[in-house]
């Protein structure tokens, strides 16, 4: 199992570094550090980017206390537990900077099976004011127009996924939970476990080259994550 955690390391990093090429236009650095084994990008050469950087380090945090929540004590109280967290940078020019972080973390206990789990989280920020921006802050989501547009547009790309399958949003979400997880989405509320406490959002969404991805979990049974892919010159009416 140790070469399995090795060879995900190995992959994770180089697609890390690959995501490194920068446009002509973008005039600050990008440098990895790590953090209890979660990597993370530091910005250099902005004005603001101390404030930058604690945004961030925050979310680093938030992301290790979260899936501290699965730990398990060993003996003298360490936490006996394999992770691997890489991010990749999704979205990068002058105005803002998406970040993605994935990998797995497995347990490690005479107990508990040794099977990983899947890990994603993502979150964009506004260079010009340090600040995480939201879905909602970007596309008029609210507008009733754009949730129909997004319900046509996600049964599509769930027929590609389920074909021969009558699979829609709506055998999961009603059209209000639509609307609200779309408004809420990447706005994150506290939530306390095992004496943690850690930020998350229902929903997420991302900027990947001509595309705004949402992400929606859904059951197991159906693949834990529905991401659909909405291309960005087709939400011009209802960007801000």
């Amino acid at each position: 199992m140790q070469k399995l955690y090795i060879i995900y390391a190995i992959i994770f990093i180089v697609n890390t570094l690959n995501s490194y090429k920068t446009e002509n236009n973008v005039n600050y650095n990008i440098d990895t550090y790590e953090k209890s084994y979660v990597q993370y990008p530091v910005l250099s050469g902005l004005e603001n980017q101390d404030e930058i950087n604690e945004l961030i380090s925050n979310e680093v945090d938030n992301i290790i206390n979260y899936y501290r929540t699965y730990d398990l004590s060993g003996e003298n109280g360490e936490y006996r537990k394999e992770r691997v967290i890489s991010y990749k940078i999704t979205n990068r020019d002058d105005e803002m900077l998406a970040v993605c972080f994935k990998g797995y973390v497995v347990l490690v206990d005479d107990n508990v099976p040794n099977r990983p789990q899947a890990i994603f989280n993502s979150f964009s920020i506004d260079l010009k004011t340090a600040s995480i921006i939201e879905l909602n802050k970007i596309i008029n989501v609210e507008d009733d127009s754009f949730v129909d547009y997004f319900i046509e547009n996600a049964n599509k790309q769930l027929n590609t996924r389920f074909p021969g399958e009558d699979v829609t949003i709506n055998h999961v979400f009603s059209n209000e939970q639509i609307k609200n997880l779309l408004k809420n989405a990447d706005v994150r509320r506290e939530i306390s476990d095992n004496s943690e406490k850690f930020y998350a959002a229902d929903s997420l969404s991302y900027i990947s080259g001509e595309y705004l991805v949402i992400r929606f979990s859904v059951l197991y049974v159906l693949g834990q994550i529905w991401d659909f892919y909405i291309p960005l010159d087709e939400t011009v009416q209802w960007q801000y």
